[in-house]
């Protein structure tokens, strides 16, 4: 059906209004992907709006190209929701459908304030038959990366291929089409048929549908290889070749789920961050400059260790430093750790949790212990080679110690135990607090001394995090309900830890009697 021309007159008039809208979310959404560490690009009609101004079409939703082995579209949503929650928004939907959008929407800018911006996510591993981009390849424009138009061309036509109902759809096709043959990439458009076995067919069947398109198209045919595809679904039998590595959100590697992992893993590279147009518009190539420092590595990582527990069905908790960080201390996390909470009437190990995350998640990947007697594997997530490395770090690779309840007196937590800091699960904080209280009594009695070092970094961490606690909402922060998840004997030693933590840092006293802790 053809647009009407009252359809053509909101067009026109909301055409600037949605051009505001579009470049606010593109701007606050890239923000909050690039803290999170994930790596996209748009694609369909909000790309070509960017690449070509005068675009006939003012669509509000966005369509991003995310390359990530393992988040969904919700997951992706509720860590964006998470990193911004006033300017986006998720609904789940009811009886359990499946909602793959979200929304964006700033109250803050009068002449929008009323009108929302639909975002949705496409993942590379999900268009098509071995399909991969690099992201390094995208199109700069305004600071949002955007693919170039050949692919976004080409998954269009894929997509009216597999809807060829849908007149927006086609509308949209036939515009991108017009912009492309003005403006051709034919080197990339031939790289990109790669991926695309059906575009010769696709193409056929749109120039049927649409006439007029087929003289635009004739030079499209003459100066690429699409016409030499077969045609009929017939492609010799055999599976595409891909020859580039596929830049995914953490880390660069073919996205094959379950694949094996080397004990001592070679990371490959497509692109170097001094040469990437993404890396130079999106990330610093130094330790703590610019808008992506090294914590949003460490976040992203975290982020990718609790999606990964939820899909193999356990709730989970941060502790440790990083759960520090998260309440507020500014000591830079070594390693992250995870409390798993299984399903209740499940009996696991550490080792078998470890091993699952393996088999789920191609970022993970164990090594031996340096302890030559140790039965027990180590767990490590890869730090992507595009990511702003830690300064404490000197490896790409960051260790995940993976726990359970009843390991070092932590306690089994409801769902309403855990609290959420900027979208992440963290143990709750007194129960923070009296498991770093018991590693410095720990370091403190070891006679090790690389062991009873350690004492003094978990003091500060102590004092640090004690001194936060009170300026706590009641939301974060109920001691009352907290110390009876501990448990009698372990809040029992945790008062005679605190009368030795007193004695030594007397000015902490006052803290620690504000919270109920007797001290004589």
């Amino acid at each position: 059906m053809p647009t009407s021309p009252i359809q053509l007159k909101y067009q026109k008039r909301d055409r600037p209004l949605n051009a505001t809208i579009r470049a606010k979310a593109s701007e606050l959404l890239f923000e909050a992907l690039n803290a999170l560490g994930i790596q996209a690009a748009l694609i369909g009609r909000s790309a070509v709006s960017l690449l070509d101004p005068s675009h006939p079409y003012a669509p509000k939703q966005l369509d991003l190209l995310v390359d990530h082995p393992s988040l969904t579209a919700r997951q992706l949503a509720e860590m964006v929701v998470g990193h911004d929650p006033g300017h986006f928004s998720y609904t789940a939907g009811k009886r359990g459908k499946v909602v793959n959008v979200f929304n964006f929407r700033a109250s803050e800018v009068e002449e929008i304030a009323q009108r929302s911006c639909r975002i949705r996510p496409v993942f590379v591993r999900d268009v098509g038959r071995n399909f991969c981009f690099d992201l390094g390849r995208c199109r700069i424009i305004g600071g949002v990366p955007v693919v170039p138009m050949p692919y976004v061309l080409l998954m269009q036509l894929d997509d009216w291929g597999q809807d060829q109902a849908s007149e927006g759809k086609k509308d949209a096709l036939t515009v991108s089409v017009t912009f492309f043959v003005k403006s051709p990439e034919w080197k990339e458009f031939n790289a990109a048929l790669e991926y695309f076995p059906d575009a010769n067919e696709q193409l056929g069947r749109l120039e049927a549908e649409i006439p007029d398109l087929k003289k635009r198209l004739k030079n499209l045919r003459q100066s690429t290889k699409i016409s030499s595809q077969p045609v009929g679904g017939d492609s010799g039998g055999a599976d595409v070749h891909v020859d580039h590595p596929v830049l995914t959100g953490n880390v660069v590697a073919p996205v094959i789920p379950n694949s094996p992992i080397p004990s001592t893993p070679e990371l490959p590279q497509c692109s170097s961050p001094e040469t990437s147009l993404w890396t130079s518009a999106v990330a610093s190539a130094e330790p703590g400059i610019g808008s992506h420092d090294y914590t949003t590595t460490l976040t992203a990582i975290a982020w990718d260790v609790v999606h990964t527990l939820r899909d193999l069905g356990f709730r989970c908790a941060l502790f440790g430093s990083m759960a520090c960080q998260l309440y507020g201390n500014t000591r830079l996390p070594e390693d992250l750790d995870v409390l798993v909470l299984p399903p209740p009437g499940t009996i696991v190990d550490q080792e078998t949790v470890k091993k699952e995350l393996v088999n789920r998640n191609n970022q993970f990947f164990m090594k031996r212990s340096k302890d030559p007697e140790a039965t027990y594997r180590v767990l490590f997530h890869r730090v992507s080679p595009t990511a702003v490395l830690p300064p404490n770090f000197t490896t790409r690779e960051c260790k995940v110690d993976v726990l359970l309840p009843g390991t070092m007196s932590l306690p089994y937590l409801s769902e309403g135990e855990v609290n959420e800091v900027d979208g992440l699960p963290v143990v709750p904080a007194l129960v923070l607090l009296l498991q770093k209280l018991q590693g410095w009594d720990d370091h403190l009695r070891c006679v090790e001394t690389h062991k009873y070092r350690k004492h003094v970094v978990d003091a500060e961490d102590v004092k640090e995090l004690l001194g936060g606690v009170g300026e706590m909402p009641v939301r974060m922060f109920r001691p009352w309900s907290e110390k009876e998840a501990m448990g009698e004997e372990f809040v029992r030693a945790s008062g005679e830890r605190v009368e030795r933590f007193s004695r030594r840092f007397p000015e902490t006293m006052e803290c620690w009697k504000a919270l109920g802790f007797q001290i004589s």
